[in-house]
């Protein structure tokens, strides 16, 4: 299943050449989730409790260049839980815009994510957060 959340926003401060002075913080408001025919469902209190949890946060404690692009370090506040968390991305720029494409893996049960599906036969443990964004930078 593919889900989008429609509401969130980021503040970031990121230069390639300045990697010890980035700061990424982004909050995303989990009650704007889509994602099928089970969206009130993901967001019940039996997987999200959106109710008691309305944002997730991610706000990084450093940034570093890797192989195939730069990975953010911080936390992820999900659910109610903050864990550390890492966000690998890619970073273009083209004619003043910033292309930012990322990937992370969250694994649900860290965060008490639908606990009553222990295994993944049903409800993957796993749930692949994609990231794109394209911002004019300033």
């Amino acid at each position: 299943m593919t889900g989008t959340f429609a509401n969130w926003k980021a503040d970031v401060i990121f230069d390639p050449s300045d990697l010890e002075n980035a700061k990424i913080a982004a909050e995303v408001d989990v009650t704007s989730l889509t994602l099928g025919d089970v969206s009130d469902r993901a967001k019940s209190s039996e997987f999200l409790n959106t109710e008691a949890n309305p944002t997730a946060r991610f706000t990084s404690n450093s940034v570093e260049k890797t192989d195939t692009g730069f990975a953010a370090i911080g936390k992820l506040e999900l659910a109610g839980i903050t864990k550390d968390f890492t966000i690998n991305f890619t970073f273009e720029e083209n004619n003043g815009m910033a292309i930012v494409r990322g990937e992370a893996a969250i694994q649900r049960l860290d965060f008490n994510v639908g606990t009553t599906f222990a295994d993944d036969s049903s409800v993957g443990r796993e749930i692949k957060l994609k990231i794109s964004i394209s911002a004019t930078r300033f």
